[in-house]
Order: C-alpha cells, then structure tokens, then sequence
C-alpha cells in the first residue's frame, strides 16, 4: 500500500506520533469517527461573509461531531458535521506541502510535531485556486491535534488580523475502533 497523505508529509517524524494518531492518519477507504465539539465564531458581518466562503460553520455551539474520511492515494476528503453545520475539505500533498481547499480558498501547509502534539502552519493561500492572497491578507491559523486514550483532541482557531475571530472549535473524535482493525491502537 503507498504511504498515506501524512505519511508522505512527515517522513520520519511520522513515527512520533501517538499510536492514536499514526493509526488515524494512515488509513486508506472510508471511514466514519463520532465526537463532539465545541464552536465559536466571530461576529464581525464580514468575518461571518469570509466563513461562508470558506464553508465555515456559521453557528456557535457545543455539539456532536460526525466526521467522514474518504482516503485515497490522491487525496484526503474531510467532512465534519458540527450538529446540522458541515465543514468540507480536501486535503492534498502537493511539492512537500499539505494543500487544503477550503470552500473558495486554498490553504498551503507545513506539518510539524511539536512534544507529541501535530502542528499545522499556513504558509500561503490562494482564492478560487489561482490569486496569490498576500501575507497581510492571509488567516492566522491554530491548529494543534494530540491523542491519547483512543481520542485524537484538536484545536483549530482562524483569525484574519483585520477581521477578527472566523471561527474557533475544539473537541475529540473517538478512534478506539480503530484497535480493534489495525490491531491495538
């Protein structure tokens, strides 16, 4: 089987990770992860237009969290269902670099593992995929996930400096199924 999209991304780092998270981020199909979440989003009318660009959730709430993994050698298809708001992205490797659309914008990343915490850096971003957004225009992104005791916990915060808060959540999917399948996560 070829390396999963993280794998590829961290190379030998990808062997820090929590037993959680290796296993999490080294499938291949599709899958199903229950969790909840907790979501905070900004207030500001114009914040709240770049959230539904993005395809942000646009609700505050504290909520169960269903998350859909479609994993192929291709690309990664995220779909978090915050209660009855869903947030979709896809996830390719492109040059070295974690490549996110994210509604109308395009994310570029690096990946890095920080005490046994997975720390994601945006380092550029495009509109629609062709229009370079220069560095002051460009979200400051929190995006820390850790694991232990058959949970991934996450902690995404996106800011625009001349916005304001878009949105922040935080919460836990379980993937003690996952143990049963790749043998004892």
């Amino acid at each position: 089987m070829n390396p999963s999209l993280y794998q590829k991304l961290l190379g030998p780092d990808y062997a820090r990770l929590p037993p959680e998270q290796a296993a999490f981020h080294a499938l291949h199909g599709q899958y199903e992860f229950t969790g909840e979440a907790s979501i905070q989003c900004g207030r500001h009318p114009l914040a709240r237009m770049v959230s539904v660009l993005m395809g942000l959730p646009q609700q505050d709430a504290q909520v169960p969290l269903r998350f859909e993994l479609i994993a192929t050698d291709e690309s990664e298809t995220w779909i978090r269902h915050f209660g009855p708001q869903t947030m979709t992205s896809v996830l390719r490797y492109r040059k070295g670099w974690l490549v996110e659309r994210l509604g109308l914008i395009v994310l570029y990343s690096r990946l890095r593992i920080v005490d046994e915490c997975l720390k994601m850096e945006i380092v550029r971003a495009r509109f629609l995929g062709l229009i370079a957004m220069p560095l002051w225009l460009m979200p400051s992104v929190q995006a820390d996930e850790t694991a232990s005791d058959g949970q991934i916990h996450f902690v995404i915060r996106v800011v625009w400096a001349w916005l304001g808060l878009l949105v922040a959540y935080q919460g836990f999917l379980d993937v003690r199924g996952l143990a049963h399948e790749r043998g004892g996560v």
